[in-house]
């Protein structure tokens, strides 16, 4: 299936003076809610629809877990899911590396 996209146009936010470039943007073509994937799971095998919705329920529970204690959470040919670092500038020194921001767990 291919994917739809808008391709649009985005300047520097570094250099506001800088030309700007052309990026692809894609285009959603609908959205799906967790009780809808759920319906369609139960469909497709013999797990009831409580139970998924709650197999689905939990998975987004343990996720944000996971990933505060500093874990890759793999899903197979979904991706994967990790922490990022704030920013994306480097420092002169290590010191202000580190007293740059604080990491936190994400907020429940």
């Amino acid at each position: 299936m291919s994917v739809k996209y808008n391709i649009v146009e985005r300047p520097n936010p570094r250099d506001p003076e800088a030309p700007k470039k052309f990026y692809p943007s894609v285009q959603a073509s609908g959205r799906k809610t967790l009780r809808q994937l759920s319906k369609r799971i139960t469909q497709m095998c013999t797990v009831t629809g409580p139970d998924t919705l709650a197999v689905l329920e939990s998975l987004l529970t343990i996720i944000p877990e996971e990933l505060a204690e500093g874990r890759i959470v793999e899903l197979g040919d979904f991706g994967s899911f990790s922490r990022r670092t704030p920013g994306r500038c480097g420092c002169a020194t290590a010191r202000r590396a580190r007293n740059r921001r604080r990491m936190y767990p994400p907020a429940r």
